[in-house]
Order: C-alpha cells, then sequence, then structure tokens
C-alpha cells in the first residue's frame, strides 16, 4: 500500500466516523440528519476494497443476503397477486431492507471499543438534546406544554422507549468511566458524576412524561433482567464495588419515584383506567366497535393480523398489503379503522407485524439474524473483552427491544433504524475479530 492509499484510508475512515457521530446525535431530530450520517458512512465504506473483502466473510452477511432475496421475492410475488398495492410492497421492502445497512457501520467499528463507548454517550446525548429542544420551544414561542412529552418529534412511546435504552447505555459506559476518571481530580469526577446523575433522572422524568405504558413495562422489564444477569455476570467486572453500585441504582429509582411522584400517579391511572377492558377480554368478551381506548384498538389489530396470518402461515401475506386486506375486512375489523376508509399504517406489534407480511418464515429469519448478533457479542463477553456489566446492559437492553416491540412498531422509522444499525453494528463489531467456536 503506498502513502497516497494509507492517506485515502485514513480520510474514508474519518468519513465514516463522522456519518456515525452525526447518525448517533441526530437520530431523533429528523430524517435529515439520518440520511446525512448514513450516506457518509456508506460512502466511505463502498469504495473501500478492504471493506467489502471484510464484510464477504462475515456469516451475518450472507444471511442478510438471504433475507434480502425473501423479502424481495415477497414484495415481487405480491405485486403479482395484488396489483394495485405494488408501489406499496416495493416502497415497504425498501425500508425493510434498509435495516441490513449494519453491516458497513460494523466495519468502522471493528475492534473500536472506545469508539463504541463515545458513540454510545453521544447517542445519549441526542435523547438529551432532543428534549432539551422541546424546553427551548415552549419557552421561545411560549407554546403550551405538551400533555404527554415526546422529544422533537413529539412521539411520547418512542421517545420514553429511546430514554430506557440511554439509561441502559447509561450504565453500561460506567466500568470505563471509572477506569478512565480514576487518577483525575475529584472536583471532575463528582462534576462528572453529578451530570451522570442529571442525565439519569431526565431521562426517567422523561419515561414518565410520555404517561406511556409500554416505555414503563420495558423500563420494568430491563430492570428485572439486570437483576437477574448482574449476579451471573459481576465477577467479570472492573466495578469494585458492585453491592454499593446497586444500591445507588436503587436510590437514584427511589429519588426519581419520589420527585416526580405526579407522574407516577397519573401514570398510573392510565393503567387502571384500560385494565378493564384487558380483563373482559381475557375473560371472553367480544370487542366492540365502538370501544377506541389504546388496548382495545391494539387487541382489534392484533385479531385481524393473526385472522390474515392463518390464510399465509409460512409466507404471509407481502410487505405492502396491510393497507388493502384493512379496508376489505373494515366491517369485519372495524378497529383496524383511526377513521372510516382510513386504516392504521402498522399493527403496533413488531411480531404480528412479520406474521402478518413475512409469515413464519421471516420471523425465523429475523430471530436467526439476532441470535448471531448475540452470539457475537457473547464472544466478546466470553473471551474477557467486555466488562460483565457491559454484557449485563447489552441482554438487558435486548430484553428491552423485544417488550417494547410488543405493543409498539417503529421499526421502519429512520429514529428506530438508526438505534437498530448502531446497535447491530456495535454488537457485530465487538465480536467480529474473535474465532466463532467458543473456546472455554
Amino acid at each position: 500500500m503506498t502513502r497516497t492509499d494509507t492517506i485515502s484510508a485514513a480520510w474514508l475512515k474519518r468519513l465514516g466516523l463522522a456519518g456515525l457521530l452525526i447518525m448517533a446525535l441526530g437520530f431523533n431530530f429528523g430524517a435529515s440528519m439520518h440520511s446525512i450520517g448514513l450516506g457518509l458512512v456508506l460512502l466511505a465504506f463502498v469504495i473501500q476494497p478492504a471493506a467489502w473483502g471484510w464484510m464477504l466473510r462475515q456469516p451475518e452477511f450472507w444471511l442478510a443476503v438471504l433475507i434480502a432475496a425473501y423479502v424481495l421475492s415477497s414484495a415481487w410475488l405480491w405485486s403479482l397477486r395484488l396489483p394495485e398495492t405494488a408501489a406499496l410492497q416495493w416502497e415497504h421492502a425498501e425500508k425493510w431492507l434498509k435495516l441490513l445497512l449494519f453491516l458497513p457501520l460494523a466495519w468502522f467499528l471493528r475492534g473500536q471499543r472506545e469508539l463504541i463507548f463515545v458513540l454510545g454517550l453521544v447517542f445519549v446525548l441526542g435523547i438529551v438534546l432532543s428534549g432539551v429542544a422541546v424546553f427551548w420551544n415552549v419557552w421561545l414561542n411560549d407554546a403550551p406544554w405538551p400533555f404527554r412529552f415526546g422529544g422533537y418529534q413529539d412521539r411520547p412511546i418512542a421517545y420514553a422507549f429511546y430514554a430506557v435504552i440511554g439509561l441502559l447505555i447509561l450504565l453500561a459506559s460506567l466500568p470505563e468511566l471509572f477506569v478512565r476518571l480514576r487518577a483525575r481530580h475529584l472536583g471532575l469526577r463528582l462534576a462528572v458524576y453529578a451530570l451522570l446523575v442529571a442525565i439519569a433522572l431526565f431521562l426517567l422524568w422523561a419515561i414518565l412524561a410520555s404517561l406511556s405504558r409500554g416505555p414503563a413495562l420495558t423500563l420494568l422489564a430491563a430492570a428485572a433482567s439486570l437483576m437477574f444477569f448482574w449476579p451471573i455476570l459481576r465477577k467479570q467486572s472492573r466495578i469494585a464495588k458492585p453491592r454499593r453500585l446497586a444500591l445507588i441504582l436503587l436510590l437514584l429509582l427511589l429519588s426519581a419515584g419520589l420527585l416526580f411522584h405526579g407522574l407516577v400517579r397519573d401514570l398510573g391511572e392510565r393503567v387502571v383506567g384500560e385494565a378493564d377492558t384487558l380483563v373482559h377480554v381475557v375473560r371472553g368478551a367480544e370487542l366492540k366497535a365502538q370501544d377506541r381506548d389504546n388496548t382495545s384498538l391494539r387487541l382489534g389489530m392484533w385479531a385481524f393480523a393473526y385472522a390474515h396470518w392463518q390464510e399465509h402461515p409460512w409466507l404471509g401475506n407481502g410487505p405492502g398489503s396491510l393497507r388493502f386486506k384493512a379496508l376489505q375486512d373494515e366491517a369485519q375489523h372495524p378497529l383496524m379503522m383511526h377513521a372510516p376508509g382510513e386504516p392504521f399504517d402498522d399493527l403496533h406489534n413488531a411480531y404480528m407485524q412479520l406474521l402478518f407480511e413475512f409469515g413464519l418464515i421471516g420471523v425465523l429469519l429475523a430471530l436467526a439474524m439476532l441470535s448471531c448478533l448475540l452470539y457475537r457479542i457473547y464472544l466478546a463477553w466470553r473471551h474477557a473483552q467486555l466488562d460483565g456489566l457491559f454484557f449485563a446492559a447489552v441482554l438487558a437492553g435486548i430484553v428491552a427491544m423485544l417488550v417494547y416491540s410488543l405493543t409498539d412498531f417503529r421499526h421502519l422509522n429512520h429514529d428506530w433504524r438508526a438505534f437498530w444499525l448502531l446497535s447491530s453494528a456495535a454488537m457485530l463489531a465487538l465480536g467480529s475479530h474473535l474465532p466463532l467456536q467458543n473456546h472455554r
């Protein structure tokens, strides 16, 4: 390699890293920043032969090729069966395929644990800045305060989920922060710790202020996962006093509950207010068209999806058939409509969405990819290249993602895509240099 090639590779690396930072910082501000960041990463990737050689050696690449072929085949098949849905079939197929672009991102992160650490903190900064932008807009324009806090995009459920992920990122970063601050001045350490506590309290406030039950359940599931995994993994951690850390986290949660007790009460009232619907359905009561609370609507959507999944259990109904089939079944499934003749855009459940669009084969392919990524990060931990607390936080994050996906579906939106691409690229990069065999 000549000196010119070395300089070009260095500049391309900087270009790719700049794109990653833009994606992490701006994912919650709008699609433009996401597109710019992703575009820079892909541009820096495609013109590097070494990057292509690395990607072709990854098993996840060939699994991604298989998934892409399946998605495109489904779109093509259903565009022939339902010609009036052809445009939607290809449009939705393209959105699904964009979720496979984490492989080029992983190229720039491979072997870069410090960079992944920085990228995680920038992601948290993006969440916080999105919330601060709302405060700025309210103060500057004397705008009314939103009833439910949803960040810059005014998406309460999604913003609260990212706040949960932000808390887990802060937790995962603690071992690295403790090492870096150990030799620093006491004043600097106290300032950093105070800032971390302030950010954590803001994220907890954002979860409660969203008044969203799904993210609250997600937070509880993540906390329960940490309580399960941490005792198993704490022996392989740089945290000198894990019990003291657990006590501090517990005090933080109790403090948030006391400080924001009004929001806790309001959230509890929303949960209780719709609990009757769930109880009646469990006892065998039928959903009625006039029942329009969130629980009834979701149950109605899932009943619609289940009925159509049974028609094509293995291959699904295609990525762009939801609107067409909802309009066909408006009389039988009125809860799929948010207004007469206007069906909902999605099923508010990622698993039902996958089953409806791609059938059991699609679900199995998605699980295969997630399992591959999880195995990669497990190898990194097994080879003592990850702190136990970091690994526990990653596992809790996966549980949080799976629980959140039960009641919402934003997986094709730019914000979720950025979250998925960055997190899956980091998981692949942390274990991509290790042999796939698990040597004890």
